[in-house]
């Protein structure tokens, strides 16, 4: 396999940049390829399966296969696991890096293994990669900061009940300071009463320092099983968020500190443009995301936290909180969390439907109470999930709109509002079925 440039010296990088070396080449194009068909999956199912494409899958699988292994997860998340067995059948597995043991399990062996436990009650897996995210003034770093504190003290956090643990705080933004202050005083908590341990440093987790090797030595030394990054953007050390070989790399990282803690890495990002589709940059992101909540922040300054994605779980769980201010000495001030007593508002993404978009979703609703039915779960559809035949729900769409619009405009716009209602998470299709999320 050719040497990435992730571990290469500054010196050799600027040489092969400055001889346009002909494998660099080869996958920056390959990685483009992939990347534009990825982003507009599912959409795009077909053309994965051309010769073009199976050719630039390969060269990533042999030249990157950290990065191949991503785009592979951001398929199967969008496109679902079929697309990525033909992609298997026809490009092949990632190259083998070095031996380790495969264990087959028989099903009394499957089902003896422990089931999933909580670090937060049916919210926070004790392993894996959590996200949450929002935007700019969303309070999704002070919610982070409530997160922490409630597992390092073992209280019920918005009366989930919370395993204690040692939580490590990576705050690369700095500016925790106030936030603790405010924590302890309106709890009226000294500071050795938790083990909640700070770094206030802007640090390199995308591979082109030792930063990450220093990282992953201390969260060894002290032994977190909860690590906490604010904000992903402040680790990635100048990388581009929408690249899937660096943020392959920066989820590496992530990787690596999740298996030297045996925890949770909780990462703190920010929305996209588009709020409808969730965190910004690239997909990869969410496919190897365990859990993601989304913050948003209503007009009256209330904010909503949805459970957005629960692996192998029921998401969609919300709850409202709000910032409530604290004076701190020397006219400092800062905010704690406190819960709202506001309910849940309508979600963000279903505020900005357009007018079909909203009949569509409301035909959709209208035929699931008439002929909604229990679905199998499986890799794609949820546990627990109702759904109806998509030739069911276009029908009544069709009736909705009427016979003002000509049978091509129907179906024109009934294809647009399912792959947007599907784009702003609303809904959720896999062959003949579509369900409610």
């Amino acid at each position: 396999m050719a040497e990435t440039t992730a571990g290469a010296p500054p010196e050799a990088l600027v040489e092969r940049m400055r001889r346009n070396d002909g494998a660099d080449q080869d996958l920056r194009q390959a990685s483009s390829v992939i990347g534009a068909l990825v982003r507009e999956l599912p959409a795009t199912d077909d053309m994965l399966l051309t010769e073009a494409s199976r050719r630039a899958l390969r060269t990533l699988r042999d030249r990157q296969p950290e990065l191949y292994l991503c785009y592979r997860a951001a398929i199967r998340q969008r496109a679902g696991r079929h697309i990525v067995d033909l992609l298997d059948h026809y490009v092949g597995p990632p190259a083998p890096g070095p031996w380790r043991e495969i264990l087959l399990l028989t099903i009394g062996q499957l089902m003896a293994q422990p089931p999933t436990t909580w670090r937060i009650d049916r919210m926070l897996p004790d392993r894996g990669l959590g996200v949450i995210y929002g935007e700019p003034g969303s309070g999704k770093s002070f919610l982070a900061e409530e997160i922490a504190c409630a597992i390092a003290r073992g209280v019920p956090f918005f009366d989930h009940k919370t395993e204690r643990a040692r939580v490590l705080s990576l705050c690369a933004e700095g500016r925790s300071r106030d936030r603790v202050a405010a924590y302890l005083q309106y709890h009226g908590l000294t500071a050795e009463q938790f083990d909640l341990r700070f770094i206030e440093q802007s640090v390199d987790l995308c591979g082109q320092t030792a930063d990450s090797e220093r990282i992953e030595a201390i969260v060894r030394e002290y032994a977190p099983s909860v690590v906490v990054v604010d904000t992903l953007a402040r680790v990635l050390a100048g990388g581009d968020e929408s690249s899937g070989q660096d943020m392959g790399r920066l989820l590496a990282s992530f990787r690596r500190i999740e298996e030297a803690c045996s925890g949770l890495v909780l990462i703190i990002h920010h929305s996209g443009k588009d709020l409808a589709r969730g965190a910004r940059g690239h997909s990869s992101l969410r496919a190897a995301a365990d859990v993601e909540i989304e913050i948003t922040r209503g007009d009256d300054g209330t904010r909503t936290a949805r459970v957005s994605k629960l692996r192998d779980h029921e998401d969609g769980a919300e709850f409202c909180f709000r910032l409530e201010p604290v004076p701190l000495e020397d006219g400092r001030s800062s905010c704690v969390v406190l819960p709202a007593v506001q309910t849940p508002r309508q979600p963000r993404a279903e505020r900005q439907l357009t007018p079909d978009e909203k009949l569509c979703l409301e035909a959709l609703r209208e035929q699931l109470q008439a002929t909604g039915e229990a679905l199998p779960a499986s890799s794609t559809i949820p546990s627990g999930k109702r759904g109806v035949k998509v030739e069911a729900w276009r029908d009544r769409f069709y009736a909705r709109i009427g016979e003002e619009r000509e049978s091509t405009a129907r179906r024109v716009a009934f294809f647009r509002c399912k792959k947007n209602l599907i784009a702003k998470k609303l809904i959720g299709c896999w062959t003949e079925w579509v369900w409610e999320w």
